[in-house]
This record gives C-alpha cells, sequence and structure tokens, in this order.
C-alpha cells in the first residue's frame, strides 16, 4: 500500500488533475531499441577477460545495441553464482525452490522471481520479437516505458545480493569455504575497478563559467529586453516526433546562456514535449509561410535574441538565411558565436514577402512560360516544362477533411498499400515529389515514405524510403505540414510509385493531400480566385 498504491495515487493526480497539454504520444519511441540485451547483463567489453572473449570466440559488439540503457552488467561472480544456483536445483530435480536457506527463503525467493520476471519485461519481451509489435497496443500504460532497459537494475542488484547470501549457506561449514570466497571477492573487486575506470568522469573546464567569460560580462546587452532565446541552428528533441539535434556548439551555449541570465529558450531538449507545441516552434524557424501562431503566445512584443554558430550556420544557410534577414547584429565572437536582435514583427513580414513575390511574379513576369497541356491549362512555369502531375483528391478523395480543396486521401499505412502510381514523362531525370501531412497526429511523422522506381515489367529500379519527418520543409498553422523529395530517374520509360508505412501502425492512417510531382529546380505558378499557387504552397488572394 505504501510503496505502490499511495504512490500510483499521487501520480495520478499530479499527471491527470492538473490539466495541461494533452496531446503528448501515446507511445514514446526508444521502446523498442532502448531495451536490454543478453550481452549487455551478462558480459562487458569494459572487462579485459569479456574483451578477449569478444575477439576470441563470440563478436559482442556485432550484437550489441548502441545504448547505455541496454548494459547492466551483473559481473562474473553473480553470473557464475547464478550457474552454481541452476545446477544445484537440477540436481535436486527442481524441488525445494531455487534458493534454500534457513531464513528469509519466502522474500529471497518471491523477490528473485520478480526481479526475474523485470529482467525479461526489460528485455522488451515479447514485443520486440517479430510480428509481436502489435501487442504494445494493449498494455496500456506500458507503452510510456522508452528505457526498457532500467528495469534490469533490480535484477542487478537482487543477483548480487541473493549470489552471496547463497554462498554464504552453501560453504559456511566447507573446509574450503575461503578457498572460493576470497578469489570471489577479489573476482569481484577487479570487475568493479574496471567499470568504475573505464570511463574517464572528469569535468571539463567550461570558460563560459569563468568569470570574465559569463553571457552576463558581456558589454552593451541587456537581457531584460528580451523574452526569449532563439537558435541557429535550431534543435528539437522530445516530442518524438521530430528529431532536430544539436550542431555544433548552439546546444550548450543557449542552455549556458538561459542559466545565466534567465531567458528561456524556444528551442527544446526535453522529453515528452507536446505535438502542438513542437509545431508551433518548428514554424518559428522553417520557411516562411504563414505567419508563426507561436507569437500569439509570447507574453509581450519585446523581440528575441537570436544566437547563432557561424560555422554550422553556413552549412546550412539555404535553410536559415531568412531568419538573419532584418535581423540586428548585438555581438560576434569568432566563427562560433553570433548574438542578433530579431524583433518579433520580422517573422510576419517575411511571410507577407514571400506571398507578394509569388503574386509579382504570376502577374508580372513576362517569362514565364503557360504549360502546353490540356489538362494543366493555366499554370505558368519559369521555362518549357515536359510535363509534371498534380493529385488535389478533390474528386476521389476519401475523407471531407484537407488541406486545400474539398478533398484527401486517408492512407493505411501498411507496407503493401500503394498511395500513388504514375508513369513518369520523358526528357527529365531529376524530379521532386512533395505532399502535403496532416502531422497533428501522434506519430504520422515518424512514418516511412517509399518512392519506387519500376521497368515496365514491374522490376524495382530504385527504392528510396526515409521518414517523413525528415522532409517537412514547410509548417502549415493548422497542423499540416509539406514534405520534399528529391530523386534522380534512372530511366525514361519509368513507372513510379509511393508507399507510407510503419511497424506497429499497419492498421492506422495518415491523412495526405496536394501531391506534385515535378521536375527539380523549376519554378510552377497557378491562380485561381482564391489562391495563387507555387511549387505546391499556396497563398490567399485576399
Amino acid at each position: 500500500g505504501l510503496q505502490i498504491i499511495l504512490p500510483l495515487l499521487f501520480f495520478i493526480y499530479w499527471i491527470y488533475g492538473q490539466g495541461g497539454p494533452d496531446d503528448r504520444t501515446g507511445q514514446p519511441w526508444g521502446f523498442f531499441h532502448f531495451h536490454s540485451f543478453p550481452e549487455g547483463i551478462f558480459s562487458s567489453t569494459e572487462q579485459p577477460h569479456w574483451r578477449w572473449f569478444g575477439r576470441q570466440v563470440f563478436d559482442l559488439e556485432r550484437t550489441a545495441i548502441d545504448n547505455f540503457e541496454g548494459r547492466s552488467y551483473i559481473g562474473i561472480v553473480a553470473f557464475l553464482g547464478l550457474l552454481g544456483m541452476l545446477v544445484a536445483w537440477a540436481g535436486r530435480r527442481f524441488k525445494g525452490g531455487l534458493l534454500l536457506l534457513p531464513a528469509g527463503q519466502f522474500f529471497a525467493q518471491n523477490i528473485l522471481l520478480a526481479s526475474g520476471l523485470l529482467l525479461i519485461a526489460s528485455l522488451g519481451i515479447p514485443f520486440v520479437w517479430s510480428g509481436w509489435e502489435w501487442l504494445l497496443d494493449y498494455t496500456g500504460p506500458l507503452r510510456q516505458f522508452r528505457s526498457m532497459g532500467r528495469f534490469a537494475w533490480l535484477f542487478y542488484y537482487v543477483i548480487n545480493i541473493l549470489v552471496w547470501v547463497w554462498l554464504y549457506h552453501v560453504l559456511k561449514n566447507k573446509n574450503y569455504r575461503w578457498a572460493i570466497w576470497i578469489p570471489a571477492m577479489l573476482l569481484l573487486w577487479f570487475e568493479g575497478i574496471n567499470q568504475a575506470w573505464a570511463k574517464n568522469t572528469d569535468l571539463d573546464t567550461i570558460s563560459r563559467f569563468e568569470e570574465g567569460h559569463r553571457f552576463t560580462d558581456l558589454n552593451g546587452i541587456d537581457y531584460d529586453d528580451y523574452q526569449a532565446l532563439l537558435t541557429v541552428p535550431y534543435y528539437n528533441i522530445g516530442s518524438d516526433q521530430f528529431w532536430w539535434e544539436g550542431e555544433g556548439y548552439i546546444l550548450q551555449n543557449s542552455l549556458t546562456l538561459s542559466v545565466q541570465t534567465g531567458l528561456p529558450v524556444t528551442s527544446a531538449m526535453l522529453t515528452r514535449t507536446s505535438r502542438s507545441q513542437t509545431l508551433k516552434q518548428l514554424q518559428l524557424v522553417t520557411e516562411p509561410y504563414r505567419s508563426p501562431v507561436i507569437i500569439e503566445d509570447f507574453p509581450d512584443d519585446r523581440p528575441l535574441l537570436m544566437m547563432v554558430d557561424e560555422r554550422e550556420y553556413k552549412k546550412e544557410e539555404e535553410k536559415y538565411a531568412h531568419l538573419l534577414d532584418g535581423a540586428r547584429l548585438l555581438y560576434l565572437e569568432g566563427e562560433r558565436l553570433r548574438l542578433y536582435e530579431h524583433p518579433l514583427t520580422l517573422f510576419s513580414r517575411r511571410a507577407s514577402e514571400q506571398a507578394n513575390r509569388v503574386t509579382r511574379t504570376f502577374e508580372r513576369d513576362s517569362t514565364l512560360v503557360p504549360v502546353d497541356t490540356v489538362q494543366w491549362r493555366g499554370y505558368l512555369a519559369d521555362s518549357s516544362l515536359v510535363g509534371f502531375r498534380r493529385w488535389s483528391f478533390d474528386q476521389n478523395g476519401n475523407t471531407g477533411v484537407s488541406y486545400f480543396g474539398s478533398g484527401s486521401r486517408r492512407h493505411t499505412m501498411h507496407p503493401d498499400s500503394v498511395l500513388l502510381q504514375w508513369e513518369s514523362p520523358a526528357g527529365e531525370v531529376d524530379w521532386v515529389f512533395s505532399a502535403w501531412f496532416l502531422i497533428d497526429e501522434d506519430r504520422r511523422t515518424r512514418s516511412t515514405l517509399e518512392l519506387i522506381e519500376r521497368a515496365p515489367d514491374g522490376t524495382v529500379r530504385q527504392r528510396q524510403a526515409s521518414p517523413i519527418r525528415q522532409h517537412i520543409q514547410v509548417f502549415d498553422d493548422r497542423g499540416w505540414g509539406l514534405g520534399i523529395w528529391t530523386v534522380t530517374s534512372m530511366a525514361a520509360d519509368s513507372r513510379w510509385e509511393v508507399r507510407i508505412h510503419q511497424t506497429g501502425m499497419y492498421r492506422e492512417t495518415i491523412l495526405v493531400d496536394e501531391c506534385l510531382w515535378m521536375p527539380a529546380g523549376r519554378n510552377l505558378y497557378f491562380r485561381t480566385s482564391s489562391y495563387y499557387w507555387w511549387n505546391n504552397r499556396f497563398y490567399p488572394t485576399d
């Protein structure tokens, strides 16, 4: 009651009784990765004897998962002791339990059983077995344990205690008991030293925390003039919808500045971030398309302080260049740090300027060429187009919800389910496929989109597969995102198809709308009475 029921009631009240975001992911990423594995429980390459075993007998690294969550090495003494218990139990024909103790038998047996069951759970069994993943959908809150490997910790403690208890009671009346106890203790000490010294845990000296080098020591910057810190490159990890890693020193520097000044950071290095908050944050830094809705959540009109890692920025200048347009440089330090003042009005101004550029180009650019196809009459291109395709799903969609128009396609995310099929026109080699996805639904961005090129006889010429989250470049303010893929055709007579799937969600659907296939490096325009259209972006005329 004290250990389980009371804490459970408290956490239920804390989590569900206080309100807050209700759109966190129902199944965080990591369950099928951050679990234990036998090699991490019963061996360790940080021990010299296991390194020798890995080189001479069995390649332990070949089967090891590259994550520290899966490593809970119990030690060779506990391992051999457990084998001894099992052999002795088998010698008794499995009678009397695994442990025979003069006192505490009931407690020892049950805590060993409980830790053994948790060890099995830490391995992810049975969910990690191929074809059994779907069972996780029926486990309720168990899906929230993204780091299953930690359940092996209890087994680590229990087996190391009980093996010594068992050894003591088995050997206490034996004349040779010290011949086993002393080597066992020495071996335990030897492995403990190796395990402790295998990693360098010394702290590095951080100049930013030394007097005269703190961010608060910079002259000419009053941090009270700003309401938050914006980082370039941007990072966002924790929602399990997108993974934007902190590149260069931007993560360390931004969090250090936040600690020293009290400024909040618009980037995220958290866990269980809500989906809607993530989409708002990413809209703030990606291609100007709509005025970012997150600005409405800001407490006042003060500008943002923008931190730029100059070296990393140059690697992705095309992606982030618009953020520097109109920003005022405040501080420059080598090639790794720049600080800018970024007024909030710049975000809506850039979105308006982008829409105006599209409008002016369509209305005034006399060099645009009409697309000479009856089906696509009214479209203009910056040069003559061999061919393109656009699927609006207004007539043949299977849902009333859409990004634009009157319909969209609700696609079942199964490997055998084909979203689109078409023949590629001859004459072009590099192509762009783009589509709008409703990404304000749990885990949809983790789905894999496959672009498959086939020969006329159906054989596969090439197959490109990658998560949708890696290709979302434009964020709308209604939970939709535009994914863009570039592909090089291997032949002129190819047939193409698109499939979307996700392991463990084969019966779930994703909403897709406004798909476009067009030559790479080109610009395509269109206009109706209500909007201007450019390369699958929509700009209202009003």
